[in-house]
């Protein structure tokens, strides 16, 4: 508010809102779009990238830990067990793990939060979890065959290496309460003037039709949405494999690309 600059820029990773006048422009970080309106401000957006989601990790520890599970289809999450503790995303698992047989889910953190512990306990599917701690993600994102989202706040950089992986990840629908992957895939409600060839080719990835249904982008609108779609992946391995294999593609196209990133951010610095 001094205007220390000629000037100034609000710049959000995550789009957390700061309006003044003697702010000019906002840019957020998390967006294939030029420009969004968020908290009713258009900002410029970008987005962020690396040359590689991965690191490359001995294929016999991915086997050794799978094998510990033989037989059975592993969910999981790799968010902090903040974001797995939210009684929402709890109930939602419960469910899945209730209408599944020969599943486990893992849920990673520094400590095992006992909350989680006995919310697990009271709706009977302990038996179907197990808390693996703080884990190398560069090997659990190829370990997990799904990973369930946490909502509202999601799993973020992890969602990505497993999506990397070949993994698919069932999300869910972004909104002023709920900041997932979402923010960056989801083309709905995009207006025609601020599509571009980024928003074009995600659609083509995921096969999403003219009015945005069906296709292969695993985003649930609500929690019954979010079940089944956890519930087909869980009984149909080819669909699986389809999913899998878009989220890398979005991953190899649009996510490894830093120049890309340093030259739309530059852009958005640069003009008027």
């Amino acid at each position: 508010s001094m205007r220390l600059a000629n000037e100034q820029i609000w710049w959000s990773q995550k789009g957390q809102n700061l309006s003044f006048r003697e702010i000019d422009k906002y840019i957020y970080s998390f967006n294939i779009q030029n420009r969004q309106k968020i908290y009713g401000q258009e900002w410029l957006t970008a987005w962020f990238q690396r040359k590689k989601w991965l690191a490359d990790i001995p294929i016999f520890d991915v086997m050794a830990i799978r094998a510990e599970f033989h037989g059975k289809l592993i969910l999981g999450s790799l968010a902090r067990v903040d974001k797995i503790s939210d009684p929402r995303y709890l109930a939602t698992i419960c469910k899945i793990l209730k209408k599944n047989d020969n599943i486990i889910y893992l849920w990673a953190g520094r400590a095992q939060e006992p909350f989680v512990t006995e919310y697990f306990k009271s709706e009977g599917v302990y038996n179907k979890t197990k808390f693996v701690g703080w884990v190398n993600t560069d090997t659990y994102a190829r370990v997990l065959d799904i990973m369930l989202d946490t909502f509202p706040a999601g799993n973020g950089v992890t969602a990505v290496q497993t999506m990397a992986a070949s993994k698919p990840v069932v999300i869910f629908k972004s909104s002023d309460s709920i900041r997932t992957m979402d923010l960056l895939i989801g083309t709905s409600g995009i207006k025609a003037c601020d599509r571009n060839e980024f928003v074009e080719r995600t659609e083509q990835i995921f096969a999403i039709g003219p009015e945005q249904t069906g296709g292969l982008y695993t985003c649930a609108e609500t929690v019954e949405q979010y079940i089944t779609l956890a519930n087909e992946l869980i009984e149909d391995p080819a669909l699986r494999s389809r999913v899998g294999d878009a989220f890398k593609k979005f991953v190899d196209e649009f996510m490894c690309s830093p120049d890309i990133a340093e030259r739309k951010f530059t852009q958005h610095i640069l003009s008027n």
